[in-house]
């Protein structure tokens, strides 16, 4: 069943958060499987054009209660985009991945170098510019495909976040890492294995999961910049970007 209030909340945060996150969450208000998918598609079809309805109080008290959750895994896993770079043209800013090339060079001074015949889309998560999200994926594909983390693997996608590091200047920054993500983790019904991880001189942690559903997720540190990275599974493309990150900010 279509429910209103979903529909509102989801097209407003359907592009920051995975789709199965966004499920998760929900879950967590008592909306089911069904109800979520139906708001979705609801959310995701273009909108007729009306005139705009006040926002009643029930309404207004649902998303202040999801929004809160939601943005409590908000610095952790944080996604769209203006094309290959942010000079990218505006089909491909429409459209997605653009033609392909060899390296992506960061916001935040970072480099990563893609696959042979993958191309990248980036943009922005925040009106500040503070969360750059970033997607690998082969030549021409389409925006829409992002949407759907399930894809992910199928189609070789790959989804990086780059922001400031909140630990930066602590020398515990990746254990008060790893801390944070394993408790977010540990509320939500997850099969996961965790691992550490050191890329270059980056160091964090990835994280495999087997339930509610299989994708893998890594969380890396520079002095400046916190590296996020989402994946459908961890096979040769996945790793091929990963461990071609290299941060400017950890190199002097």
């Amino acid at each position: 069943m279509i429910r209103p209030e979903i529909v509102d909340y989801l097209k407003e945060n359907v592009n920051l958060f995975p789709a199965e996150e966004l499920r998760r969450r929900l879950a967590d208000e008592g909306v089911s499987d069904l109800d979520f998918d139906d708001s979705l598609k609801a959310a995701l079809a273009p909108a007729p054009k009306s005139a705009k309805k006040p926002m009643s109080r029930n309404r207004k008290l649902f998303i202040l209660a999801s929004g809160t959750l939601v943005c409590l895994g908000a610095g952790l896993m944080v996604f769209q985009s203006p094309s290959s770079s942010p000079s990218g043209s505006p089909q491909e800013k429409e459209d997605g991945i653009g033609q392909a090339q060899s390296a992506f060079l960061g916001h935040y001074g970072y480099v990563v170098h893609l696959p042979p015949g993958y191309g990248c889309a980036q943009e922005f998560t925040d009106p500040q510019k503070t969360v750059e999200r970033v997607y690998f994926a082969k030549a021409g594909t389409s925006r829409i495909d992002f949407i759907d983390t399930g894809l992910y693997g199928q189609m070789g996608i790959v989804r990086l976040d780059a922001q400031p590091n909140p630990w930066a200047g602590h020398v515990d920054g990746p254990q008060q890492l790893e801390a944070l993500v394993l408790s977010r983790l540990r509320k939500q019904e997850n099969q996961f294995s965790v691992k550490n991880l050191q890329i270059g001189t980056l160091r964090g942690i990835q994280v495999e999961f087997q339930a509610p559903f299989s994708h893998v997720e890594a969380y890396l540190l520079g002095p400046k910049t916190m590296f996020s990275f989402y994946a459908g599974k961890d096979d040769a493309v996945y790793e091929s970007i990963l461990t071609s990150l290299r941060d400017e900010g950890s190199e002097d």
